[in-house]
């Protein structure tokens, strides 16, 4: 992600799907390429083909095609970057090039590892013709079983065998064959719509600026280890895994400000195929930054309950996975009361942020009305004045209101040569600097 940013500027909006799958909508740096060049030859199409680009369906190319253009620069833009993801990252990558999110996802599986596949708006029938139904996203679990068994109904009678047989060759095609009422009275008018809005490739979700990760997780599967003679391995590699998170914590909470509230451990028994898993209030760290220290401690209290619930006499643990989820945002600092106490012009003494004078030039600083626009601004000079003279008359009692305001003699020169001033001398008229 950091290169793909380095890459390409701001004006390019940036999707994390997964952890190896993002869309990135490049069209307004395809218009100011355009506009930079106001037009593009017969050979700069043909650089499509040297960007280790595969075009889809061998549609020819020409310049008085717009699409034809606009997508060779998309394809000079995914080669530039995917190059590179390989120089720094030494991964190989595979990219889609094309009119929207679903047809781009396509087109970065058709050629893999290391190639990219640029589909022309002309070649998206041929394209779905051919596509296998389980490939096409957002339709897999109940819906995509919903659809073969109407697209097997509509076209198929036959043995239960050459029914299973026939939903592995079903196509995105195929969906086009069943009559549209069959497909809304199974679906509904929404769904079917959206259905048949994907099998003809139409697809107008944007891309959405989203990186931030809804959980973090680190995790080691190895041979089976006893959670008692083994104690020690287990704790090894609990403080390994902590490692990990600490660091991705760490990054987290400086470019994103957000701290996580659950830990959750994850472990596999040898004698048990699925997972079972404990979980706990995140700890509190040393200094309010993630701590391996604090995590393992917590990860290995955690695996100690969970051996302890087991009824077997040695569980063997086959695999170990940490967790931090449930991330909250910290409160903006920027955000905090201490904004609206700011000076103003000099009609207030005091340092900024400063509930209490200091000094001969002591009182609350002056309430500025940053983001209140809609207020008087004479109400707020009021709230002002009103908030120094509570101020001092709290610091003259020495910070207790239930202490009545010491009598001061204004003739007494030993008093006034230790800096005690008469009280009527803090009323003075708001903004003056006494």
């Amino acid at each position: 992600m950091h290169v793909i940013h380095d890459e390409l500027p701001s004006k390019a909006t940036i999707e994390k799907a997964s952890i190896d799958e993002v869309y990135i909508d490049v069209s307004q740096l395809v218009d100011n390429e355009l506009e930079a060049s106001k037009s593009m030859d017969a050979g700069g199409i043909a650089h499509v083909f040297s960007w280790n680009s595969v075009v889809f369906g061998d549609v020819q190319l020409t310049t008085g095609d717009v699409h034809a253009l606009r997508l060779a620069v998309g394809a000079k833009i995914a080669s530039r970057v995917r190059g590179a993801i390989k120089t720094r990252c030494k991964f190989s990558s595979s990219a889609g090039i094309a009119t929207n999110k679903l047809l781009a996802k396509v087109g970065s599986a058709l050629n893999k590892p290391n190639q990219q596949t640029m589909i022309h708006p002309s070649t998206v029938p041929r394209l779905m013709e051919c596509l296998p139904l389980r490939k096409l996203g957002g339709l897999g679990g109940k819906l995509g079983s919903e659809l073969e068994a109407l697209i097997l109904t509509a076209t198929l009678t036959s043995t239960t065998t050459a029914a299973a047989a026939a939903a592995e060759a079903l196509t995105v095609g195929d969906i086009l064959r069943v009559p549209v009422d069959a497909i809304m009275a199974r679906l509904g008018p929404e769904r079917g719509s959206w259905v048949l809005q994907l099998a003809r490739g139409l697809d107008d979700s944007p891309v959405v600026e989203k990186e931030q990760a809804k959980s973090m997780l680190a995790a080691k599967s190895f041979e089976p280890l006893d959670a008692k003679s083994d104690i020690e391995a287990i704790k090894r590699w609990l403080e390994i895994l902590s490692s990990e998170l600490e660091g991705r914590m760490k990054a987290d909470l400086r470019n994103a400000r957000r701290r996580a509230r659950t830990l959750v451990l994850t472990f596999r028994s040898y004698s048990k195929a699925r997972e079972q898993s404990r979980r706990c209030e995140m700890p509190r760290f040393p200094k309010n930054e993630p701590c391996r220290r604090v995590l393992s401690a917590a990860a290995m209290n955690l695996f100690r309950q969970a051996v302890a619930a087991e009824r077997e006499s040695g569980m063997k643990c086959t695999r170990l996975a940490l967790t931090a989820q449930d991330f909250v945002d910290l409160p903006n600092e920027k955000a905090s009361i201490t904004r609206f106490f700011a000076k103003d012009g000099g009609e207030a003494g005091g340092r900024e942020g400063e509930g209490e004078g200091e000094g001969e030039g002591g009182g609350a600083a002056a309430v500025s009305n940053g983001g209140f626009a809609d207020i008087d601004p004479e109400i707020i000079r009021q709230q002002a004045r009103l908030l120094k003279e509570a101020s001092m008359l709290h610091r003259l009692a020495g910070g207790r209101t239930d202490r009545p305001t010491p009598k001061i003699n204004p003739n007494n020169k030993r008093r006034k040569a230790k800096g005690q001033r008469d009280v009527r001398s803090f009323f003075t008229k708001y903004g003056s600097h006494e």
